[in-house]
């Protein structure tokens, strides 16, 4: 059994929750490090002090990947819904709140490569699961530095089209005296906003195992989702925000 494994079924039983498959639990490991080591992060440092969005492809070993794709679609205690996605918060070294040793390995491993994180602290993660066909997390800019956006679900679930399934960023600020519920969540504010200026927009495709590291503060928003019929194809995605 993963150690992980054990943190996040103790975590159940703390709930009264029972998980509803056995599939996630594995041989025992210790400490790991899931991250690609095949990426080029000195590379990556440019692009991000260049652009402030830069795309990492093939960002964990795919094991890990699909660990925290299973996890998502097995934990039965989704903690916030909304009309056609569910989330799940993790908070670090929080009591009765939900984390496991693998977000660990992912957030201390791609601080310690990642030149743009190594000053800033890690804050907070979500999980997201979508319905097959969803309308997606709306125009939203959060409250940090920087943003990781991973995800998780196979290529072969997703119904490929254009526009679908990714990532939009407009590389644009909110304005300065903007509060944190203007443009967090007041979407159609901050897509009049957007609208009123020439700002360029970077729309990302989907494809499993890819990580969008990108300016917190820049508006963004999930495209438009579309998977294949079926619970285990929903569109799964993790992130991760460093201050």
């Amino acid at each position: 059994m993963y150690n992980d494994d054990i943190e996040y079924l103790n975590y159940l039983r703390s709930q009264n929750v029972n998980i509803t498959t056995e599939n996630i639990l594995s041989s025992e490991r210790t400490h790991i490090d899931p991250i690609n080591p095949n990426l080029d992060w000195h590379d990556i440092g440019v692009q991000y002090a260049k652009n402030h969005v830069v795309i990492i492809d093939d960002f964990l070993l795919p094991e890990y990947t699909m660990r925290l794709r299973d996890f998502m679609l097995f934990f039965n205690k989704k903690e916030d819904f909304y009309d056609d996605y569910a989330a799940v918060n993790f908070h670090r070294n929080t009591p009765n709140k939900v984390w496991f040793s693998l977000l660990s390995d992912i957030v201390d491993e791609v601080k310690m490569r990642a030149y743009c994180l190594r000053t800033l602290s890690f804050e907070r993660a979500w999980a997201f699961i979508y319905n097959n066909d969803s309308n997606g997390v709306n125009i939203h800019a959060d409250a940090a530095a920087i943003n990781l956006n991973f995800w998780v679900t196979p290529d072969e679930c997703i119904i490929p089209a254009q526009g679908t399934n990714g990532l939009d960023i407009w590389k644009i600020y909110p304005p300065k005296g903007w509060n944190y519920s203007e443009y967090n969540r007041n979407a159609e504010k901050s897509a009049i906003y957007i609208s009123q200026h020439d700002v360029e927009k970077v729309s990302i495709p989907y494809k499993f195992n890819r990580l969008i590291m990108f300016d917190s503060m820049y508006f963004h928003k999930t495209q438009s989702v579309h998977t294949k019929d079926g619970y285990e194809n929903r569109r799964i995605n993790y992130t991760f925000l460093y201050r």
